[in-house]
């Protein structure tokens, strides 16, 4: 560099300088995410557990669309032996009580990290994270349960996009979603926490994106049974045993008037039907507002430990009354 002239000298060196820089920073964005990872399902227990319940799409910015779908979905629907075995896209990550084991597919060569791989679970398919920048295939290529996913680092999170999704569920009470998905994750991992936050965006059936979050914890002595489920769809085998179904009929409500549930979230809870129906209004705490006169509690409606307590999953209840006999201690609100 000696018959560089100074400006130019101090310029390759503070380039050299500012590409070692980024150099280590890329090297230490790129978190170790290799571990199994199950589901405390401390967060929306019911939705995760038992699903929810039937006609209740508040908070879903879903479209006229999907909401004529959606009160036409019965759960029979999935007793067909054409959609027994079917799983649901990858973002059911979200909505499951089933975690995953993450690990990396490494170039032995370079050591660069090619892809991060999401085994599957029950009743989802395994997912390939894509590192190594391809392209995605065309728009005419096979669309799958797993769709086509690739990744890049910002800073300390992985951010994922998957597309060429089929079309399916969105939800386990009938919400439909197009093969026109994308699915965009955030993940961020801190110590044995990882957290996932995924934004849906589907141009037929939402309005809006739909956010969903997830907090994950590694943990290695959980069984694989624990973290994924008994089986998986690889090992489904469809069988006829609804005898509806075994004497021809099409499950489906073929008018909103015939779906049994379509006034269940107003007699049960008090949610005004407006609200129980969604779309992009529910999502926002000015709508809240707007219906506050038109929503009571019902009697009993839990007050505390609603996201699960030893009664199972969203069944805090209302407090316990205080032993009237004089010896036994008062029992603590929300125990049994």
């Amino acid at each position: 560099m000696s018959n560089i002239p100074d400006r130019k000298r101090t310029l390759v060196r503070l380039s050299l300088g500012c590409l070692a820089i980024w150099s280590m920073q890329s090297v230490h964005a790129q978190v170790d995410l290799s571990g199994s990872y199950s589901n405390s399902v401390d967060q929306e227990a019911q939705t995760a557990v038992e699903g929810p319940n039937f006609v209740d799409y508040a908070g879903i910015p879903i479209t006229e669309q999907a909401r004529a779908g959606a009160l036409n979905y019965t759960p029979e629907t999935i007793d067909e032996l054409q959609r027994q075995c079917h799983p649901y896209s990858l973002h059911y990550l979200m909505q499951a009580a089933w975690g995953f084991r993450m690990w990396p597919t490494v170039d032995p060569e370079t050591g660069a990290t090619v892809a991060w791989n999401m085994t599957g679970a029950i009743d989802r398919h395994p997912t390939t994270i894509w590192m190594d920048g391809r392209s995605p295939p065309s728009p005419q290529a096979l669309a799958t349960p797993a769709g086509f996913t690739t990744g890049t680092w910002q800073g300390n999170t992985l951010v994922t996009t998957t597309r060429h999704m089929q079309d399916g569920l969105l939800t386990r009470n009938g919400i439909p979603v197009s093969d026109q998905e994308t699915l965009t994750m955030f993940m961020t991992r801190q110590g044995p926490l990882l957290l996932i936050t995924a934004v849906i965006r589907d141009p037929v059936n939402l309005a809006a994106p739909y956010v969903l979050s997830t907090v994950f914890k590694a943990d290695a002595s959980r069984p694989m049974d624990f973290v994924l489920g008994a089986t998986s769809p690889s090992t489904c085998m469809p069988g006829e045993t609804v005898q509806s179904v075994l004497n021809g009929n099409v499950p489906s409500y073929l008018t909103p008037e015939d779906n049994p549930s379509l006034m269940g979230m107003t007699t049960t809870y008090n949610i005004p039907h407006a609200a129980a129906l969604g779309g992009p209004q529910t999502m926002y705490p000015e709508y809240a507002r707007q219906i506050a006169a038109e929503y009571q509690p019902p009697k009993g409606y839990c007050q505390q430990f609603c996201g699960g307590t030893p009664r199972g999953p969203g069944r805090g209840g209302p407090p316990t009354p205080p032993s009237t006999n004089g010896d036994a201690a008062a029992v603590p609100p929300g125990k049994p």
